[in-house]
């Protein structure tokens, strides 16, 4: 049973799916809890797969605990129902720590992918630095991305024989949608030349104070460039999205989106000149793409990007945001040395490796 309900996780649990159906001997059980809904189909659609069994979200408070709570009672209801042999999540979200506290009560074997992530605090990033802890002490399985991740594990106590460097399967998708699209960026529409930096921001922690601090900075650095293009991709919340023209105001170089389908993001993504982001996975799909990228947060659990100068940890400080910025579109030689491609996360061959794993590990525990 495979699990997943943000897009995130749809992104990165499709390659391990599409392996799993090519794999002779899987009854394969696919589950959407329905934790994102229109983003979730429409990775679903450009994978070409579908859910057997498709939750619904009833609890729309914004509460965890109780879209915790509804979830992990519907997963409860379908592991009862299907009596899988392993259940998959991935990374860190709700969904991710519900499907595996379900198994958990259930005595049903975890694997879990994208393991091994840390950061020092246990609430930032928050609430997802303590679900991955939480999915590692019930894990049976840990597919680490990285070597770091791998050691963290370690360092935790977890035996070796239950770890897996795999690479990160988000590579394996960004590498279909590239094969798809081509390797020639497209411009995205109404975006004169220029340098075009690419702003992401969704994190919780950064749509209070942190978001002002960001604009400030922003706006900033768009007046001394004029030749410099900002396209924020927001949140889906039209509130959060007015938000954000409230605060840089009506200017035509700094562009406001809603969130773009997956193939059309990776498109503009290679079409940037640097990246602002507090988001995980493209902490992992910029070096892949040799795009420099600005962590604008506090802590991030992706470090090798910080150790191979593929990227700068800005920090949530308008003065800081703004002097990384500057300097990467003031210093050629400092760009340059970030913009370069590095497979700091893997080679695209994860989900191969961990549906070989998984079907070891099922072989062993039925003998």
């Amino acid at each position: 049973m495979v699990i997943y309900g943000t897009r995130p996780e749809a992104i990165k649990l499709a390659p391990v799916i599409k392996q799993f159906q090519e794999t002779d001997g899987v009854r394969l059980i696919v589950v959407n809890t329905g934790q994102h809904d229109a983003p979730v189909n429409e990775i679903q659609r450009l994978f070409e797969f579908r859910p057997d069994i498709q939750l619904s979200r009833d609890d729309r408070s914004g509460s965890i605990g109780r879209w915790q709570s509804e979830v992990l009672g519907k997963l409860d209801r379908a592991m009862e129902q299907e009596s899988p042999d392993i259940v998959v999540v991935q990374g860190d979200t709700t969904t991710a720590v519900s499907g595996a506290l379900a198994g958990f009560y259930r005595r049903i074997p975890l694997a879990h992918v994208e393991a091994g992530l840390r950061t020092p605090s246990i609430t930032e990033p928050f609430p997802e630095e303590a679900n991955r802890r939480t999915i590692s002490l019930l894990a049976d399985i840990h597919f680490a991305p990285t070597r770091r991740a791998y050691d963290a594990l370690i360092g935790e106590g977890v035996p070796a024989s239950r770890v897996t460097v795999t690479g990160n399967t988000g590579i394996d998708a960004m590498r279909y949608v590239i094969d798809r699209i081509g390797a020639t960026a497209r411009r995205h529409e109404g975006v004169p030349a220029g340098r075009m930096v690419v702003v992401t921001l969704h994190r919780r922690e950064n749509q209070a104070r942190t978001l002002d601090e960001i604009a400030t900075a922003l706006r900033s650095i768009r007046d001394g460039y004029p030749d410099t293009y900002f396209m924020c991709v927001s949140h889906p919340n039209p509130e959060l999205q007015q938000r954000w023209r409230d605060l840089v105001g009506a200017e035509a170089r700094f562009t406001i989106l809603a969130p773009l389908p997956y193939e059309e993001f990776i498109r503009l993504l290679i079409d940037a000149h640097l990246i602002i982001t507090d988001s995980g996975g493209i902490q992992e799909e910029a070096p892949s793409i040799g795009k420099p990228v600005l962590i604008v947060r506090n802590e991030t659990e992706r470090p090798e990007v910080l150790e191979n100068n593929a990227g700068v940890l800005a920090g949530v400080d308008a003065d800081r945001i703004e002097a990384c910025v500057r300097r990467l579109l003031d210093d050629a030689q400092t760009y340059e040395s970030m913009a370069k491609v590095r497979d700091l996360y893997g080679d695209g061959r994860a989900s191969e490796r961990i549906v070989k794993d998984v079907m070891g590990y099922l072989r062993i525990t039925h003998a």
